[in-house]
């Protein structure tokens, strides 16, 4: 705005849209091993087809824990402001105790952490009885 030679500006906020919020919810805190989790993303003021990248992370976990192989990915958030991360948990018949797996979602605050069930038994070999000799 120009008034008498002189040279103002306004600077108008946009207070109308907050910022974008996220939320992770498997459905439970464990699950077994050989179980796909489905985790459900939610967030609000978001916009449709936005990409949010994630990742596993988690003491003992791994590659292997997993039926892809996959340690990260992304989801597409719908217009609901949802999206969906399957985690196929691969039963890998190796004994070593529950493990927490940490999902992530990238550039943002947003987290969980879901119980992973062993679902392996270690066999211990136990010798056969000697022969008795007694004779009934």
């Amino acid at each position: 705005v120009t008034a008498g030679g002189a040279t103002a500006s306004i600077v108008v906020n946009d207070t109308s849209t907050s910022p974008p919020t996220y939320s992770l919810n498997a459905g439970g805190t464990s699950f077994k091993e050989g179980t796909t989790i489905s985790l459900n993303v939610k967030t609000t003021d978001l916009k449709a087809g936005s990409v949010l990248n994630y990742t596993f992370t988690g003491a003992g976990i791994d590659s292997k824990d997993f039926v892809d192989g996959k340690l990260n990915g992304a989801v597409t958030i719908d217009s609901f402001g949802s999206g969906i991360i399957l985690i196929p948990v691969k039963n890998d018949e190796t004994t070593e105790g529950n493990e927490i797996l940490h999902v992530s979602l990238l550039s943002t605050s947003a987290y969980i952490d879901i119980n992973l069930l062993d679902t392996s038994v270690t066999l211990i070999a136990v010798p056969p009885e000697p022969p008795s000799d007694s004779f009934a």
